[in-house]
C-alpha cells in the first residue's frame, strides 16, 4: 500500500470519528427487543456470564456498571480518557466488563418503525405481541388462537409470566422467501411463534411456514403439551430451550435442518414421529435430560444426537433411511460426555452409531 493510500484511509478514519463524536443521536435499540431484555445471557453471546456491561456518559463522566442481565447496576464516577476504548483491554481487566453504550434506558427502550408495528393483546394472563401486522384470530370461548404470518418480518410472541390452559394455537404462512431472506428478526426472535416464560397446560400447537428460522420456539417455559405438529419448516421445526415440559405427541414432517431441538432443560415425551429431517431428527444438548416413550425417525442425517453433558432414556426407537441412527459426542468444550439408554432398538443406518470416547450408549436388546 502506498503512502498516499495510507493517508487517504487515515483521513476517512478521522472523518468517521468526528462524525461519531458530533452526532446527536442516542443509542436507541431499534424495535422492541424483548429477548435481550429478558435473557441477554443467551442472546448477546458474550465470553462469560460474569462479564459486566458498562454504559458511559462522557459528558457527565458517569458510568452505569451492570450485571449481564441488566437488572443490577451500580453508578460510579469514571473517566475513560486514558483508556483504549478500541481494544478495551483495560476495561476488561479493571471492571471485568465491556463498554456497551451511553445509556442503559435508551438501549432497552421501545422504538417501533412503521414497517415493524406491533400490537399487544392479553390472552388470559399471557401477553400476545404481534410484530408485523400478522392476521390473528382469538376465540376466547373455545380457546383457539389462529395466526397467519403475512410478511417476512412477521413474528408472534407469547410472553409471561402467566399460564395458557387448554389452548389450541395454529400458525401458518403462505410466504415462500428465498434462502437469503430467511433470517433472525431485529428482535432476536428466531421462531415465527415464540413462547417465553409461560406455564403451558394441555395445549395443542401446530405450525406450517417457510419464513422463520424456527417454526415454534419455546423458551424458559414449563408444563404440558398435548400435541405439537410442525409441517414444512424451512430450518428447525421445534426448538425448546431452558424449559421443563411434558409432551404427549410430537410430529414433525419436512424440516430444512433439525426436526426437534432440545437444550438446557428437562423433557418427557411420550411419542415422537419425525420424517425428512435434513440434519438431525432429534438434537439434545447442553445438559438436557430427556425421556422418550417411543420414537420413529425416517430420513435424517443423524436420527438422534446426544451431546454436551446430556442424558437420554428411550423405551423404543424405530428408524429407517438415516445416515447415522445415534451419535453421542461433545460439541462445546465447556461441557462433558453424554449418556443414552435405549431399551428397544430397531434402526439401521448407512453408517455405524457414533459414540465419542467418554460418552456411553447402552442398548437393551442389542
Amino acid at each position: 500500500m502506498s503512502a498516499e493510500e495510507i493517508e487517504n484511509y487515515f483521513e476517512i478514519f478521522l472523518n468517521n470519528l468526528n462524525t461519531i463524536k458530533n452526532t446527536t443521536l442516542p443509542n436507541f435499540q431499534q424495535g422492541e427487543n424483548y429477548l435481550v431484555n429478558y435473557q441477554p445471557k443467551t442472546n448477546l453471546n458474550l465470553p462469560n456470564t460474569e462479564l459486566k456491561l458498562i454504559f458511559y456518559n462522557s459528558n457527565k463522566k458517569m458510568a452505569e456498571v451492570c450485571e449481564i442481565d441488566l437488572l443490577n447496576c451500580t453508578e460510579m464516577k469514571l473517566d475513560f480518557e486514558d483508556y483504549d476504548i478500541f481494544s478495551q483491554n483495560s476495561l476488561l481487566k479493571k471492571y471485568n466488563g465491556v463498554l456497551f453504550g451511553s445509556d442503559k434506558n435508551n438501549y432497552l427502550s421501545i422504538t417501533n418503525s412503521e414497517e415493524n408495528e406491533l400490537v399487544k393483546t392479553l390472552i388470559e394472563d399471557v401477553e400476545l405481541i404481534n410484530f408485523g401486522k400478522n392476521k390473528v384470530e382469538i376465540d376466547l370461548n373455545n380457546k383457539i388462537l389462529n395466526i397467519k404470518i403475512v410478511n417476512p418480518d412477521g413474528r408472534i410472541l407469547l410472553i409471561g409470566p402467566g399460564s395458557l390452559s387448554g389452548w389450541s394455537v395454529n400458525l401458518e404462512s403462505d410466504l415462500e422467501p428465498s434462502q437469503s431472506e430467511i433470517r433472525t428478526d431485529k428482535n432476536l426472535l428466531t421462531g415465527c411463534l415464540t413462547i417465553y416464560n409461560v406455564e403451558i397446560i394441555q395445549a395443542v400447537l401446530t405450525a406450517s411456514q417457510k419464513i422463520c428460522e424456527d417454526s415454534i420456539n419455546i423458551i424458559r417455559s414449563s408444563g404440558s403439551i398435548e400435541d405439537i405438529t410442525v409441517i414444512g419448516a424451512v430450518s428447525d421445526g421445534l426448538d425448546v430451550d431452558f424449559s421443563n415440559l411434558k409432551i404427549n405427541n410430537l410430529v414433525v414432517i419436512n424440516s430444512g435442518n433439525d426436526c426437534a431441538d432440545f437444550s438446557s432443560g428437562n423433557y418427557n415425551i411420550q411419542k415422537i414421529d419425525l420424517t425428512n429431517c435434513e440434519d438431525k431428527g432429534i438434537s439434545i444438548g447442553e445438559k438436557s435430560i430427556i425421556k422418550i416413550g417411543s420414537a420413529s425417525i425416517i430420513d435424517s442425517k443423524i436420527g438422534i444426537a446426544i451431546k454436551d453433558s446430556s442424558f437420554l432414556e428411550i423405551n423404543g426407537l424405530n428408524g429407517q433411511d438415516n445416515n447415522v441412527c445415534i451419535a453421542l459426542y461433545r460439541k462445546k468444550q465447556e461441557f462433558g460426555p453424554s449418556f443414552a439408554k435405549i431399551e428397544y432398538y430397531n434402526c439401521r443406518g448407512d453408517e455405524a452409531d457414533y459414540i465419542q470416547k467418554g460418552s456411553e450408549l447402552v442398548y437393551g436388546n442389542k
